[in-house]
């Protein structure tokens, strides 16, 4: 089953609905490595990575963890890059037959590593080739570089759920209008001022300084200071031929 089909009956039916509908285990990636050129033969490291070898692959990734129609071996569940195997990771770094799942009696699955070029993890420990390692529902795998989660039909339908919230936030977030800038005063002319007043915003020049006296040349004394003028004197009293005028002594007579 597609990713594209699971994810359209976990948009059409309740969380029960679907858990009865899908009993299978998943396999949920949750990081295909760094983007990078895709290499379609050799399986290379993560430095050279590409997340899928065929084009853009869905917003969301799930895996049914199933026999493939016409494949051989029902007791094993081929994985790895082969568009033959069981489950297919399209990403250069998981090789062609990377790994296989086999089926236990209590409904959980084995994990087989069938000797890969880098290798598998569960839960962070690396798997020793041919030796099986038990897998449940919330499980972490390392497939090559890519990172995916084992998951029932409820943890899927929870995912897939969460996955839509995201990019509905997103979606909302990049169609709401951006304010413009608001009008800097940076940069503005300024306004006219009246006549005689300065500009708002300009200081005032500085103060004309009183003139000093020019020097005088070398070796020239200053003259005299002028004399304070006194006041007129006032014009005698005129009297009567021999009278003597006030407050002057008389001669004296011989």
């Amino acid at each position: 089953m597609s990713t594209e089909r699971i994810v359209q009956l976990a948009r059409a039916l309740p969380r029960e609905e679907f858990a009865r509908k899908l009993q299978s285990l998943f396999l949920v990636v949750l990081d295909s490595g760094e983007e990078e050129p895709p290499s379609s033969f050799e399986t290379v490291d993560a430095s050279v990575a590409s997340n899928a070898l065929s084009g853009a692959k869905p917003a969301l990734e799930v895996h049914e963890i199933a026999k493939a129609k016409g494949n051989p071996y029902p007791d094993r569940l081929s994985l790895g890059r082969a568009r033959n195997c069981d489950v297919v990771l399209r990403h250069a770094s998981v090789s062609k037959l990377h790994a296989r799942f086999s089926p236990r009696p209590d409904g959980q699955l084995d994990l087989v590593d069938v000797g890969s070029q880098i290798g598998t993890r569960v839960n962070g420990r690396t798997l020793e080739p041919n030796k099986p390692e038990r897998v449940a529902p919330g499980f972490i795998l390392l497939i090559g570089r890519v990172i995916a989660r084992v998951a029932d039909a409820r943890i899927v339908w929870d995912l897939i759920k969460a996955h839509e919230r995201l990019d509905e936030g997103a979606t909302t977030s990049r169609s709401s209008p951006i304010p413009p800038p608001r009008a800097s005063s940076a940069g503005l002319p300024p306004r006219p001022s009246s006549a005689g007043s300065p500009s708002r915003g300009s200081s005032p020049g500085p103060a004309p300084r009183a003139s000093s006296p020019e020097p005088l040349p070398r070796g020239s004394s200053p003259g005299p200071e002028p004399r304070a003028s006194s006041p007129a004197s006032k014009p005698p009293l005129s009297g009567p031929p021999g009278s003597v005028p006030p407050g002057s002594v008389p001669p004296r007579s011989r």
